[in-house]
C-alpha cells in the first residue's frame, strides 16, 4: 500500500523534483551537463508568483506537485531562487534553445486563456508525478488535491493546458473539457497543445 500525504515545498525538494520534470520533459536534451538545472529553473518560474504549491509525498519522499496560481491576493516569492538558477545557466547556449522552447509553449498558453479562461477558474500551474508512481491513481489525488485548493479560494474549477508530449488521455479520463488547440514548434518539432477546464464537483 502506498503511503502518501500532502506537505508544504521546501528547500530539500528542489532537485528531486528537478529530476522528475526531466523524467518527464526531458531538459537533458538541451544540455547533459546543465539539464537538471533548466529543469530546476522551469520549477521555479512555476512556484513564482503562484498562489499555492503542495507536494505529494510518497513513502516519505517528494514524488509529485501541484502548482496553482490567479487564486487569490497572496504569492510565493521564489525570484531569489529564481534568479540564483538563471546565473548558474545563462551562459549555456543550450539555455537560450530552452527559453526559446519555453516562450513558444508560454504564449500559446496565454492565447488559450485570453480566448477561454474565465476569473473564477484558478491556473492549474504545474501537475506532476514521478514515473515510479503512475499507474497507481496518484495523478488524480494530485488533480483532486489542485481542485480542493482552487474552491477553497472561491473558484468554480481549473484552467490549464497540456501537450502531445504528455498523457493528455488522463485529462479527458477525468472529465476535463478541452477547449482549444493548437500546434507549435517545440526542439525543433511539432508540438499539439491543448487547452484544458475541470469544475470542482458540486
Amino acid at each position: 500500500m502506498v503511503r502518501f500525504y500532502f506537505r508544504k515545498i521546501i528547500e530539500s525538494d528542489y532537485r528531486p523534483l528537478a529530476e522528475i520534470l526531466d523524467e518527464e520533459w526531458k531538459f537533458h536534451l538541451y544540455s547533459k551537463s546543465k539539464g537538471l538545472d533548466m529543469a530546476e529553473y522551469y520549477l521555479f518560474h512555476c512556484l513564482d508568483g503562484a498562489n499555492e504549491a503542495m507536494i505529494l509525498a510518497v513513502d516519505g519522499r517528494p514524488d509529485g506537485i501541484v502548482i496553482i496560481r490567479e487564486a487569490g491576493e497572496d504569492r510565493l516569492d521564489f525570484s531569489k531562487d529564481l534568479q540564483r538558477c538563471h546565473r548558474a545557466i545563462e551562459d549555456d547556449p543550450s539555455f537560450d534553445r530552452c527559453m526559446e522552447d519555453l516562450k513558444a509553449i508560454n504564449d500559446q498558453y496565454e492565447a488559450f486563456a485570453r480566448d477561454h479562461k474565465t476569473s473564477d477558474q484558478a491556473e492549474l500551474r504545474l501537475v506532476i508525478i514521478s514515473e515510479r508512481d503512475k499507474g497507481m491513481g496518484l495523478g488524480r489525488t494530485l488533480i483532486d488535491e489542485a481542485l480542493r485548493m482552487a474552491s477553497s479560494r472561491g473558484k468554480r474549477g481549473l484552467f490549464f493546458f497540456t501537450d502531445t508530449d504528455c498523457n493528455y488521455g488522463f485529462y479527458d479520463h477525468i472529465g476535463a473539457v478541452r477547449e482549444a488547440e493548437a500546434e507549435i514548434v517545440c526542439m525543433g518539432m511539432p508540438l499539439g497543445m491543448f487547452a484544458y477546464r475541470l469544475d470542482c464537483r458540486q
